[in-house]
């Protein structure tokens, strides 16, 4: 019975047949990520501050060669962890907590400016951060940078 309904709407319908298969073999060839074959690694970050461990912040790793970059949140014993980047060379920067997004028609939240003495000014740029972290293919590196030690 399937293949009877099947077999009269291919013959009612040869365009619509036609473009399924096109649009299949398109999709088929175009599953992949771009640069997905590229060697691949996994970074950890550990930043600390004269010892102690810089708990709020985001690290962000970037390849000023190729334009390739990740980032993470620092977590509470300062370390962020970084999956699947592109083997190579990065910049390495450290940077205070995103500001909060305020939401169109909701109340802001209040705004106090705080400041993070624990993360100087040089490590935030990628043109003044003297931090660099090398990604090697299917490995775990791992990385600790103590801010007021590098400063």
């Amino acid at each position: 019975m399937l293949e009877q309904i099947l077999l009269t709407t291919c013959r009612r319908r040869p365009f619509m047949v036609s473009f399924l298969a096109l649009g299949s073999t398109l999709i088929s060839g175009c599953h992949r990520t771009p640069r997905g074959n590229l060697p691949r690694g996994d970074v950890s970050v550990t930043v600390t501050y004269g010892g102690e461990p810089v708990t709020e912040g985001w690290v962000d790793l970037n390849d000023t060669r190729t334009g390739e970059g990740g980032g993470g949140a620092l977590n509470g014993q300062g370390v962020a962890k970084l999956s699947k980047l592109v083997e190579g060379t990065y910049v390495t920067t450290v940077n205070p907590p995103h500001p909060t997004v305020v939401v169109p028609g909701q109340a802001s939240p209040a705004t106090h400016k705080k400041e993070y003495p624990n993360i100087p000014e040089k490590f935030r740029d990628i043109a003044t951060s003297p931090l660099r972290a090398e990604v090697k293919e299917e490995e775990m590196s791992e990385y600790r940078f103590d801010l007021k030690q590098i400063e």
